[in-house]
């Protein structure tokens, strides 16, 4: 049976988005902008991080042909970062699929902005309330956003809420009826970390996803004509504390387990999934052990034939191979890469050939994914404000 699809969506007028701020990045050596290819297809494009700072900007490479990175430029958001208040997440930037827009959650005030790639550089078009508190991970789809609210533990609830986008002006305008909060208020102490992780549409975008952390749940929600949510469909996550996941091409889903409830030490995994019409998620590969400790972030390649997990606690990367029936087996022992410590946030390219990653301390590392799924340093770790988080490469 087929999946649900969501017809085009009618453009709804938005309303203006003040405080435009611009600030000119070296281009590569393409003379269109919006296409990163140069002497081989996908050679030279982009890679973006925050630096969550009080006042928070975009931090924009230029990448070369062998993955080298180059500062470009520092655009402002007109937000506020997290700073040490600051909870992990997946997806605290988004890239549109047609790369032209780049949206950054600003945790510190609450708020989303809107950044647009044109000739002259990134510049921030605009920014709109969350709709809740501590945005920590945005997921677009064609003309709709959602994002990931964490809330505050004993005053504001975790909760999702969508966005009309005009993809002419970058304009945000909130869906009415949108929000929705999740099963669990908040994170609640002893509990680590953030009460959800991550926030994603489906390949179709007919169908979003949420990874909560502190509860082991998985919320599925089908999306409606009018651009809303169902009711929250929950389902037990397979392993305990699933972080982050990521969809290949064929709808398998592949999600981290912290597994908290382990002791975490030595205890990650990753789950995959089957997805069916209905959104409901079929295991495949329950909990495969990697090892390590925390395996937090997560990506996949293009062609979905590896995913690579991010071990915080460890400083390792982990390496899997994908079955094209959402199969998982580890490769090698587990350590496909070592890492500066406390790896974070991690991205590949459109074209798969290289994969970069930030660190809590201040570092993007990268990588080049080799042919049987093995990464060979690039050597040429860049210096970013401690506490730098979300990665978009392209």
């Amino acid at each position: 049976m087929r999946k649900p699809t969501r017809s085009l969506w009618i453009v709804i007028p938005v309303i203006a988005i003040a405080g435009m701020t611009s600030v000119s990045m070296a281009q590569s050596n393409d003379s269109d902008p919006f296409n990163d290819s140069g002497p081989f297809s996908g050679d030279r494009g982009f890679v973006y991080t925050e630096s969550n700072l009080p006042n928070n900007s975009v931090l924009v490479f230029n990448r070369a042909a062998n993955g080298r990175l180059s500062l470009a430029a520092t655009v402002p958001t007109g937000g506020a970062g997290g700073g040490v208040v600051s909870v992990g997440s997946q997806g605290a930037l988004a890239l549109s699929q047609d790369r032209r827009w780049l949206f950054v959650a600003n945790e510190g005030d609450g708020s989303i902005s809107v950044m647009e790639r044109t000739p002259a550089g990134l510049k921030a078009v605009g920014r709109v309330s969350s709709g809740g508190t501590l945005p920590v991970s945005i997921t677009v789809s064609r003309n709709l956003v959602y994002v990931l609210n964490d809330g505050i533990h004993g005053s504001s609830p975790a909760s999702i809420t969508g966005f009309y986008f005009d993809d002419f002006s970058g304009a945000l305008r909130p869906i009415p009826s949108s929000t929705r909060s999740l099963s669990a208020p908040s994170p609640t102490p002893p509990a680590i970390g953030p009460i959800a992780a991550e926030i994603h549409f489906d390949n179709t975008g007919s169908l979003l996803y949420v990874a909560e952390v502190g509860t082991s749940l998985i919320d599925t929600y089908s999306i409606n004509f009018d651009g809303t949510p169902s009711e929250d469909r929950i389902q037990n996550s397979f392993g305990n504390a699933p972080f982050a996941f990521a969809f290949d091409p064929r709808d398998n889903l592949l999600v981290t387990e912290v597994r908290e409830a382990s002791g975490t030490v030595g205890q990650g995994a990753v789950t995959s999934y089957q997805q069916k019409f209905d959104g409901i998620l079929n295991t495949v590969s329950g909990s495969v052990p990697d090892s390590q400790t925390a395996p937090c972030w997560i990506a996949i390649t293009p062609d979905g034939r590896f995913g690579y997990a991010v071990n915080t606690g460890s400083a390792v990367i982990s390496g899997y191979q994908v079955g094209y029936n959402g199969e998982l087996s580890l490769l090698g022992n587990g350590v496909t890469a070592q890492t500066a410590s406390a790896p974070l946030d991690n991205a590949l390219t459109r074209n798969g050939r290289f994969m970069y990653d930030v660190t809590g301390g201040g570092l993007i590392s990268g990588y080049q994914v080799e042919a049987d799924g093995s990464l060979t340093p690039l050597n040429l770790p860049v210096t970013v404000p401690p506490g730098s988080r979300g990665l978009a490469a392209e």
